[in-house]
């Protein structure tokens, strides 16, 4: 029994790892083609990929969770931008079924086909399909030009794009690969679950991925599969103090996440996925041989900083960090 229990935590550990390493490559293909982009087109477009995508995270946050595809009619303009698509639609699931009614239009098409022979194949194979594949029929007659699942990291479909008209030229392989990160970039913000959006409603300024990956975690806190630990740092409001901090926030592990609650008073939390009591107290002992090598301070509260901590118990997110930051009710 002790095996299984440690065989199934080491699977879920396994699998949260590689579901952000999933998103963290594509976050690494799309930074990289933004930058192509921007050398290309830097005369004629003002903004970039990432100012694009960012604005359109903040209009997707903005919208109702009850709808399935929010803000569909700002990401087939940023399709229609970056990837030159002319007439296009995006449309949602009903279970496991593609429900015939579009979410957002680009241009003037056609009612959904469900029986087109590529949009068959993209279902089937879960992959983006487009008419110059070598496994498409060279005798297929249906007008669409590519067909893009929207999928998000776990692998989950959660619509499709279908495009009517593009340049023929366009369809090429650094095109489509934009296509597709921008569709799984797309996925990954908009499948959350509710307790997201209050988090952002009841703490504005804390990062939307900050609130994903807490409430994630705290789902397999819940579960006993990934232990994972909260930690507020806060300086006393001496210059050193916040320079301890700020160096504690950019000596983080890339898998732990962290949210500025006050920056200009230096009161930062860190999300320490896969960190339970060992890990924390490993954590606060790197942390003093920091301060004694490079600031000549023996522990945090010489260095002028307070801390608090918890390890995520799979409660209700808001009273966690309501816990965490010493408050008794939420703003």
């Amino acid at each position: 029994d002790m095996c299984r229990v440690r065989l199934q935590r080491a699977e879920s550990r396994a699998a949260y790892t590689e579901k952000r390493l999933k998103s963290l490559t594509q976050r690494h293909v799309l930074l990289r083609l933004s930058h192509d982009r921007l050398e290309e087109n830097l005369l004629l477009r003002p903004y970039t990929v990432r100012d694009a995508l960012l604005q359109l995270r903040d209009v997707m946050m903005k919208e109702s969770h009850d709808e399935d595809l929010p803000a569909g009619g700002e990401l087939l303009n940023l399709l229609a931008e970056y990837c030159q698509l002319q007439r296009a639609a995006l449309y949602r699931f009903r279970g496991s079924e593609l429900d015939p009614a579009p979410v957002a239009v680009l241009g003037e098409n056609q009612p959904l086909d469900r029986d087109d022979s590529l949009l068959r194949f993209t279902l089937e194979n879960r992959v983006m399909s487009h008419v110059q594949m070598r496994d498409m029929d060279a005798s297929y007659t249906g007008f669409y030009w590519v067909c893009a699942p929207v999928m998000n990291s776990a692998g989950q479909i959660i619509g499709m794009v279908v495009v009517e008209r593009m340049p023929f030229l366009s369809i090429n392989q650094e095109t489509l690969r934009l296509f597709g990160v921008l569709l799984n970039f797309y996925a990954d913000i908009v499948q959350h679950a509710p307790e997201v959006d209050e988090l952002c409603s009841a703490w504005p300024g804390m990062p939307p991925v900050f609130c994903r990956e807490l409430v994630a975690l705290n789902g397999l806190a819940k579960e006993r599969r990934v232990d994972s630990t909260l930690v507020r740092l806060s300086a006393d409001g001496s210059q050193q103090a916040r320079q301890v901090v700020e160096a504690l926030q950019r000596g983080r592990r890339n898998l732990d996440g962290y949210w500025w609650v006050d920056k200009q008073h230096a009161d930062l939390v860190l999300l320490m996925p896969m960190t339970g009591a060992s890990g924390f107290e490993s954590f606060m002992l790197r942390t003093e041989k920091m301060l004694q090598d490079d600031y000549a301070f023996a522990d945090l509260r010489q260095a002028g900083l307070t801390y608090s901590h918890r390890e995520m118990d799979g409660s209700p997110v808001l009273d966690q960090i309501a816990d965490l930051l010493g408050v008794d009710h939420v703003r």
